[in-house]
């Protein structure tokens, strides 16, 4: 005999609505079903209110008939999910009418533009970086509308390879800081590739695999630039180029030309007439030290000055009039930072036509 509490009946039912649960996951959008052949059992009572149970035969479950649920399906798939810059993703649909008729398709691409079509398929170009949630509306002719699951696109920013070029003024030296522009605001990591000369000798100088990303404490993370300091051998013109991949693949490249001296480099000339070419005299500097710069006409005559770290005159004179054509005497002296020689020289200020 084996005696069981009512309790165990519940226990019986349990199991089979378990047994059911693993049949539905398996055979999804079927209606299975399920005889239970729990065997032959003498059941009674006792004055304990107990039940005595006498085992005959096995428990036993037996599948004894499967059939298709019918129903409308609308499944969207997306070849591409996550690029940088402008992408194409190509968009398509698997569908499932159930002998019911198909009216159209609503194309949903998380830019607020949808499309309606009868193809399965849609091309569509992500200009703009940003997060995208796209789906599909399958409307049918009886007026029912069956919806497809949501496919998020990331469009990332593309990585910015801008740099900017800046002597450290150190007496004798030629050592030049390179500073990269500003890297998205993510917490990704960017590698920096920096060449000299690409389109001569080639030379790679680094490659800074992390160069920008710091964690400053638990569980936070930014973003900062770059920074290469490059001694040169001697003077004259070079070309650096900046490559800035991203974590995904995405890359970016900016090259400029700059000439290494000894002394800051002064411009001869500078036209500030409003065309937007060469209208300003910019001297290039660390962006630390704060400099003197007077500017005097030939005859002496102070006709403007200023104490930055930024070289810069936009032709104007300290009582707001423009500055008549021609030459001009400029003095630059390091108040603070690094240590410069102090420089001195004639520039031309030219009114030329715009």
């Amino acid at each position: 005999m084996l005696s069981l509490s009512q309790n165990k009946l519940i226990d019986y039912l349990y199991l089979i609505s378990i047994i059911g649960l693993i049949v539905h996951t398996i055979f999804k959008n079927y209606t299975v079903s399920i005889a239970c052949l729990c065997g032959i059992f003498n059941i009674f009572t006792n004055h304990k209110n107990m039940l005595s149970i006498k085992y005959i035969s096995a428990v036993t479950f037996i599948v004894v008939g499967m059939t298709r649920l019918t129903g409308q399906s609308v499944s969207l798939h997306a070849d591409v999910i996550e690029r940088c810059d402008s992408i194409d993703v190509h968009f398509n649909i698997v569908t499932d009418l159930s002998g019911k008729t198909l009216q159209n398709y609503l194309w949903k691409f998380g830019d607020g533009n949808p499309v309606t079509s009868n193809s399965t398929s849609v091309v569509k170009r992500y200009n703009s970086p940003g997060v995208y949630y796209a789906s599909v509306e399958m409307r049918l002719t009886d007026g029912s509308t069956v919806y497809s699951d949501t496919t998020r696109i990331f469009v990332r920013p593309k990585p910015n390879a801008n740099f900017f070029v800046a002597d450290t003024f150190k007496l004798g030296k030629l050592t030049y800081r390179f500073l990269s522009g500003k890297a998205p605001t993510d917490t990704i990591v960017y590698s920096y590739e920096w060449t000299l000369n690409p389109d001569s000798s080639g030379s790679y100088l680094k490659i800074h695999a992390h160069a920008n990303y710091v964690t400053p404490g638990p569980g936070i993370h930014y973003t900062k630039r770059d920074t290469l300091l490059y001694a040169f051998a001697h003077s004259g013109a070079d070309i650096m180029r900046l490559q800035v991949t991203d974590y995904f693949g995405c890359a970016d490249t900016f090259q400029q030309r700059f000439f290494v001296s000894e002394e800051l480099v002064i411009p001869q000339v500078f036209t500030p007439n409003g065309d937007g070419i060469n209208d300003f005299f910019i001297v290039q500097t660390n962006g630390r030290t704060v400099f003197s710069f007077k500017v005097f006409s030939i005859t002496g005559q102070l006709i403007f000055k200023s104490e930055s770290p930024s070289i810069i005159w936009d032709g104007k004179m300290a009582t707001g009039s423009d500055a008549v054509p021609g030459s001009y005497l400029y003095v630059i002296e390091a108040v603070s930072g690094e240590p410069v020689k102090r420089q001195a020289g004639f520039f031309m200020l030219l009114k030329e036509r715009k």
